[in-house]
C-alpha cells in the first residue's frame, strides 16, 4: 500500500517524502469526505486526482477489476464518470498485467 501511495503522489510531481503523511487507518468516511471537497474543484483538479489513483492502481504491474471498480466509483462521484471495460474473455477471471 505505501508503494502505490508513493506511486499517486509521484504522478503529481510530489516527491513522497512532501506528500501528507501515509495513514493505514484511512477509511471510508475519511474518502467520501475529501471526494465532497474535491466534487466542487474545477476539472483539472479532478484530472489530477484520477491520474493518481490510476498510478497507485498501476503501481505493481496488474490490474485488478477491484481497483478498476473503486476507480469508476471515485470518477463517478467527481462527475466524471468512466465508463466500463469490456473485457477480453479471461479478463473477469483475475489482475491482468499493465500494458
Amino acid at each position: 500500500a505505501r508503494a502505490a501511495y508513493a506511486a499517486a503522489w509521484a504522478s503529481m510531481n510530489v516527491a513522497v517524502e512532501r506528500a501528507p503523511p501515509y495513514d493505514e487507518r484511512t477509511d471510508f468516511a475519511r474518502l467520501d469526505a475529501a471526494l465532497e471537497r474535491l466534487a466542487d474543484e474545477k476539472m483539472a483538479a479532478k484530472r489530477r486526482v484520477l491520474v493518481a489513483v490510476l498510478a497507485a492502481i498501476e503501481h505493481d504491474g496488474e490490474v485488478a477489476p477491484n481497483e478498476v471498480e473503486l476507480c469508476r466509483a471515485v470518477a463517478l462521484t467527481l462527475g466524471c464518470p468512466i465508463p466500463p471495460i469490456v473485457a477480453l474473455s479471461d479478463a473477469a477471471a483475475g489482475a491482468r498485467p499493465v500494458r
